[in-house]
């Protein structure tokens, strides 16, 4: 683990070679073309994985890898004390029960959802504004329910968060994900979560009408063969939704290798829009649809504000009023245009025939 010496200094422990591997293409797209963009990145996020990180930008798709970077056998050590760990419930103040109850007011009748707290008021509330209605169907993962029981798989599920809201919906939903500490937390907490990979063999062929992976893809050393399983653990004709980190997000364009989202070494990867849809169309899927995604860049920019300070981010640290006014610019843009927000979200389907 990091720590800080006697100086003052972040002490830096490093990843042991031998448990490191190089990266000689792009692993989105293979090209070998590439461009150094940052050297020596360290973990500072949640401070726990050892090392110094060089992320590579590729010529060909504009995707972002570290380069080396941790084995699969030995990148669990990033993840000692992640925040999947964790199932304590959000916020429960009155304006968030509120906001939940008016929300899924909306999602029942645009999603043909089935929450039972639910204010009709929000059909039409949330319809006519559209920072409500994208923070909304973000909520619902931007899922439609085809009939009731219909079965979802959250791959990198963690504690089983969604899993849970996802059942509260309608959805038979269930989660999988690799993370022994997070799949313990959610079964603690009754959730239906079972530790596991989408291609390990145990999950049924044409099982779902849907798949979402949350700010999964990220982490994971060979992306196209997780597409490429969840094309054939889908129904023909289900659904795949995705949500990543956008390397073109004007969070990372204004603090660059401050911005919070890089967090080495346990996001392996970064997309843009272009190289994310690229990788889902080549795994198979079609009708791919680039969503509209919410803004956080007040909570964003103060966290990679934190960070360009040598601080934790999310612990509080005063944001100065310069911030918090590219903050909110960045936030009319990005509702504006729909774009460049911290987030691409992604939804495709598996054709009905093959």
């Amino acid at each position: 683990m990091n720590s800080i010496d006697d100086t003052g200094e972040m002490r830096v422990e490093e990843w042991p070679d031998d448990d490191l591997e190089p990266v000689t293409t792009c692993p989105v797209c293979g090209d070998e073309r590439r461009n150094a963009l940052y050297t020596g990145l360290t973990d500072r996020v949640f401070g726990c994985a050892p090392g110094r990180w060089s992320l590579h930008r590729c010529i060909g798709c504009g995707s972002a890898f570290l380069d080396p970077r941790p084995t699969e056998n030995t990148i669990g050590r990033a993840y000692n004390d992640y925040y999947t760990h964790s199932t304590a419930p959000g916020s429960t103040s009155e304006v968030r029960r509120l906001w939940r109850a008016v929300s899924a007011g909306y999602l029942n009748r645009a999603f043909h959802l089935e929450y039972q707290q639910a204010f009709a008021i929000g059909t039409v509330l949330v319809a006519l504004v559209p920072r409500l209605r994208r923070r909304a169907r973000r909520r619902a993962r931007h899922l439609v329910l085809p009939t009731r029981g219909a079965r979802l798989l959250d791959v990198g599920c963690g504690s089983g968060a969604f899993v849970a809201e996802a059942r509260v919906a309608g959805w038979d939903a269930e989660g999988i994900d690799v993370d022994q500490s997070g799949v313990d937390a959610g079964q603690a907490a009754g959730r239906h979560v079972r530790l596991g990979r989408i291609d390990d063999g145990t999950v049924l062929d044409g099982l779902y009408d849907a798949i979402t992976l949350s700010h999964v893809i990220e982490h994971v050393h060979d992306p196209a063969s997780i597409l490429i399983a969840c094309a054939k653990k889908l129904q023909p004709g289900g659904v795949l939704w995705v949500a990543t980190p956008d390397l073109d997000s004007l969070g990372h364009r204004w603090f660059g290798r401050d911005w919070v989202h890089l967090d080495p070494p346990r996001h392996l990867l970064l997309f843009t829009v272009g190289s994310l849809s690229s990788l889902i169309t080549s795994a198979g899927f079609e009708e791919l649809d680039v969503l509209a995604a919410p803004s956080d860049a007040e909570q964003s920019f103060a966290a990679s504000h934190a960070l360009r300070l040598g601080l934790r981010p999310f612990v509080g640290v005063p944001t100065p009023a310069r911030v918090r006014i590219a903050a909110a610019v960045a936030d009319m843009r990005i509702h504006a245009t729909g774009r460049r927000s911290d987030e691409v979200i992604v939804t495709a389907r598996k054709p009905l025939a093959s």
